[in-house]
């Protein structure tokens, strides 16, 4: 729309300029003859004007002679004989100009005839507001080709975000593969000691053609309980005790690379006893050296191990329930462990062994 506009080279006032360029080519015959007529009437020898004039300045200079009064009618007539000439000098250029040229007239038509097309395509009624559209769209084209050009170059930063994002999934798919047997071999120490001495795990990495949350694959820890037993996803297979053990030991290993504060085990021995309770807390126990171990159970192996007790109880006043919490001194660190190994009857046995475990 806008390459139309500005192919017709407007300009202010041209539509009258041309109009007036194809009324004369139109009409060069009728032209002729009338310029040819007006020569005429103007030198024609006889009874031409420049011969009237000659004579009536002749009458007019032997009036001046006779009277001064009538010089003035004189200097008037000599100078619309010279202005007579001028026009016949003019007529004379004009006619031999003058020609007819239907190609020409042809070409102008047409262009008045576009123009035309254009007032009316745009719903303005003259050649000023034609050339403000054309403005108004040659301003709006370059912010066109602008927003193109930035849209050219956002592709192109995309590109190369795309191809840093690709370099840095393949160097993530290239760790990955290289840490997970020693990940899957320290896990199956652990929990080794937890009790599943034949828990075996692997690391599945399926690549994919587009882009994840971390990376271009998808990462399924797969695990095997027993001898023999094929490696299938963990969610599927593992009982909640094994979950707990198993999150117990990847939480083990991770504590020892990641500078945490704190970290909050959920009764997450949950499901497991004797034995293997012990070396639970003795992991977390551990863990404690690097960071904050919150540990909420309800196993005297594993809260034996504390350095410090709380005790959550809830508490019913004015028919409402509140939960609170207590820190517990020494002697409230026994009782209350006591009464984990014994229930609520607190026995000598029973504190005699809280002693001994907290010691």
């Amino acid at each position: 729309m806008y390459d139309e506009l500005a192919s017709q080279e407007l300009i202010p006032g041209m539509l009258t300029h041309l109009e007036e360029e194809i009324d004369q080519l139109s009409n060069v015959e009728s032209l002729q003859q009338s310029l040819a007529q007006g020569i005429y009437l103007i030198e024609e020898e006889q009874i031409g004007l420049l011969t009237q004039f000659s004579t009536l300045n002749t009458l007019l200079n032997d009036v001046s002679s006779k009277s001064k009064n009538f010089n003035v009618y004189q200097e008037r007539v000599n100078s619309l004989s010279i202005e007579l000439k001028d026009i016949l000098g003019d007529l004379i250029n004009k006619q031999q100009t003058l020609e007819s040229n239907p190609a020409l007239l042809e070409k102008l038509i047409a262009r008045w005839d576009k123009i035309q097309s254009l007032l009316q395509k745009h719903q303005v009624d003259n050649i000023d507001n034609l050339i403000h559209v054309r403005e108004s769209l040659g301003k709006k084209l370059e912010e066109t080709q602008e927003l193109q050009h930035r849209i050219k170059a956002l592709k192109e930063k995309l590109l190369e975000l795309e191809q840093s994002l690709e370099d840095l999934s393949q160097q993530l798919h290239r760790n990955r593969e290289e840490v997970s047997p020693k990940l899957c071999g320290e896990m199956e120490k652990i929990i080794s000691k937890m009790g599943m001495q034949n828990a075996k795990f692997k690391i599945d990495l399926k690549l994919e053609d587009h882009f994840l949350t971390n990376g271009k694959e998808q990462i399924d820890f797969l695990f095997s309980a027993n001898l023999g037993s094929d490696f299938k996803p963990i969610k599927k297979v593992a009982s909640g005790g094994e979950i707990s053990r198993i999150m117990l030991s990847i939480k083990a290993i991770l504590s020892q690379f990641k500078q945490l504060p704190s970290i909050v085990f959920d009764e997450i021995d949950t499901g497991v006893s004797g034995a293997v309770s012990n070396e639970i807390a003795n992991i977390m126990a551990n863990m404690s050296e690097n960071m904050q171990v919150l540990t909420i159970t309800h196993l005297p192996q594993v809260a034996a191990k504390g350095k410090q007790h709380f005790l959550v109880y809830k508490e019913i006043k004015d028919n409402t329930t509140k939960t609170k919490l207590k820190e517990l001194n020494q002697e409230q660190r026994v009782k209350e462990l006591a009464q984990m190994l014994s229930g609520e009857e607190l026995t000598r046995t029973a504190i005699d062994h809280a002693k001994q475990l907290l010691n």
